[in-house]
């Protein structure tokens, strides 16, 4: 049996960028890169759950500006595709 992983943007950026911050980046981590790949994360969970999503919750979800919702919907089906 699988299991689910379920951590969204809104936990990285409290958890681990926010209260280690120090640490985050001795480690050599890029915070631009995971930030990507957490809302790559959090948007394949939203997707699994609901068949049809508006511009405004992916952009408040993953904490876009309303200009960059589209070009991270098309760099999403971009990866989906790799998987």
């Amino acid at each position: 049996m699988k299991k689910k992983v379920c951590v969204q943007l809104d936990t990285y950026k409290e958890l681990i960028y926010l209260t280690l911050n120090s640490s985050y980046f001795s480690l050599g981590l890029n915070h631009e890169q995971n930030l990507k790949k957490m809302r790559l994360l959090t948007f394949m969970q939203l997707a699994e759950g609901n068949s049809e999503m508006s511009f405004d919750t992916i952009q408040q979800e993953l904490q876009l500006k309303e200009t960059e919702v589209e070009a991270f919907i098309i760099d999403g089906k971009k990866f989906c595709f790799y998987i």
